[in-house]
């Protein structure tokens, strides 16, 4: 799913604050650079750290011991996301009781677009590519 990385970046954001996060439990993932381009900037959105670990994924978090301290990660804060953790934060920004599968409420105004803003660097090239082809058809 392609809002997968953005809303795990935003909850994390949410929980971590200004303490760096490390992410377990995504090292059989296939991460594109739009991947972590997505998890980086929804994480920055909602959290207050600099950067974020992926282990696994990111190349200085080969292990999860390569981004603890010297204690052996003794003073860790565990928190766990799941699909139930995910599914929250897409209701908070598409509108409550909204899903991903589900079909968008009807707008008050009707169903025609006013503005849309597509900025840069935050929309590469290829996903450039993709929006046009999506617009196509």
């Amino acid at each position: 799913d392609d809002a997968f990385w953005s809303l795990l970046g935003y909850v994390v954001g949410l929980r971590a604050g200004s303490r760096v996060p490390g992410l377990v439990g995504l090292q059989g993932e296939e991460a594109s650079p739009a991947d972590l381009k997505a998890l980086s900037a929804s994480f920055g959105t909602t959290g207050a750290a600099a950067m974020l670990h992926v282990v696994g994924i990111t190349p200085e978090a080969a292990s999860l011991q390569d981004i603890v301290h010297a204690d052996g990660g003794a003073g860790l804060e565990r928190s766990e996301v799941g699909m139930k953790e995910l599914a929250q934060a897409w209701d908070a920004l598409n509108g409550a009781g909204s899903s991903p599968r589900a079909a968008p409420p009807p707008h008050p105004e009707g169903d025609e677009v006013g503005l849309v803003a597509l900025g840069n660097p935050h929309l590469s090239a290829d996903e450039v590519a993709v929006l046009a082809g999506l617009c196509r058809g």
